[in-house]
């Protein structure tokens, strides 16, 4: 949509801001002022939705950012219940970690990071340095454990 007087009259009585560059109607939308009935009645589009459609679009319009967040955190704790813990994983070498903590994980011995997670006590930074801690385990026992392929020259 462009800045026409037209336009930015209607969003003036709409108690809406006026826009000064090219903007998508989506934008329009996201504003908490306005509605899908509102914009369409003024800029009306070719297709016609049911009123279940409607409320569809109004809704993943205006929380596109929060649905956007909420999958990628789904996404991190799918990832976090597939990091497995080795059974016997010493806590206590993980420098930085919190005495209580470094207990409380040693004592309840979390299969995977997921479930370390949901223990009381269990901090996001905590979780982060046994991740990380996790990982670079992972990356010295693939290098230790893969083989070295030569090549020979004939």
């Amino acid at each position: 949509m462009k800045p026409i007087p037209e336009h930015n009259e209607w969003l003036r009585t709409q108690n809406s801001s006026e826009i000064n560059d090219g903007i998508s109607l989506a934008s329009i939308l996201r504003r908490p002022e306005m509605s899908y009935a509102l914009v369409s009645d003024e800029f009306p589009s070719e297709g016609d939705l049911t009123e279940q459609e409607k409320i569809s679009v109004e809704i993943e319009v205006k929380f596109e950012g929060y649905l956007k967040r909420q999958a990628e955190e789904i996404a991190k704790i799918k990832k976090m219940e597939k990091t497995k813990i080795p059974e016997s994983f010493d806590y206590s070498q993980i420098s930085g970690l919190g005495v209580e903590v470094t207990e409380r994980l040693s004592k309840v011995k979390p299969v995977t990071l997921g479930q370390a997670s949901r223990i009381s006590g269990v901090t996001p930074a905590a979780l982060s340095l046994l991740a990380v801690h996790l990982k670079r385990g992972h990356d010295k026992r693939d290098k230790i454990d893969s083989p070295v392929i030569h090549s020979a020259r004939m």
